[in-house]
């Protein structure tokens, strides 16, 4: 296991986007954060709008989007809502950022003693493999990494 693990009042973490995996990662990670009487960090990444003439010269990083990073948080801020009822005894911190989310949460994996992200693996095959997020924090995450996995069922 990486990094140091124990329940020391340090967050349990959570990389959280759109996609069906999100469901399974919110569940793993408040559930982990309930038995460890910790808060649930929940970081979400989004590249914002920015013209193509300004592409090459500008780190998305750098870019401020007050009304779109606004956006982005209430969007968030509804898909916890459930979650935050469900679990009303487990604080919840938000975190919206323009950075890469592998290194949005490397960094958050330095205050945290568990990071949770999905697998977007599909099929026999692709869902043995890792997302490069997933391979990321195995390589370079300062605690303990849990890869969510969820059941995708078939159109057929």
């Amino acid at each position: 296991m990486r990094g140091e693990s124990g329940s020391d009042g340090r967050p349990v973490t959570a990389g959280v986007d759109d996609s069906p995996s999100a469901e399974a990662v919110l569940t793993e990670a408040f559930e982990a954060a309930r038995s460890r009487g910790v808060p649930v960090g929940i970081v979400h990444s989004y590249l914002p709008p920015i013209p193509l003439w300004l592409t090459p010269a500008v780190n998305p990083g750098d870019v401020a989007t007050p009304e779109t990073d606004a956006y982005e948080r209430d969007r968030l801020e509804e898909r916890l809502a459930p979650w935050r009822g469900k679990y009303r005894d487990v604080p919840v911190e938000v975190v919206v950022t323009h950075e890469s989310i592998a290194a949005a949460l490397v960094e958050a994996s330095r205050r945290a003693q568990l990071v949770v992200v999905g697998s977007r693996g599909h099929g026999a095959v692709t869902g043995a493999l890792l997302g490069s997020t997933g391979l990321q924090l195995l390589h370079h995450a300062h605690c303990p990494v849990l890869i969510s996995r969820h059941a995708v069922e078939s159109g057929a």
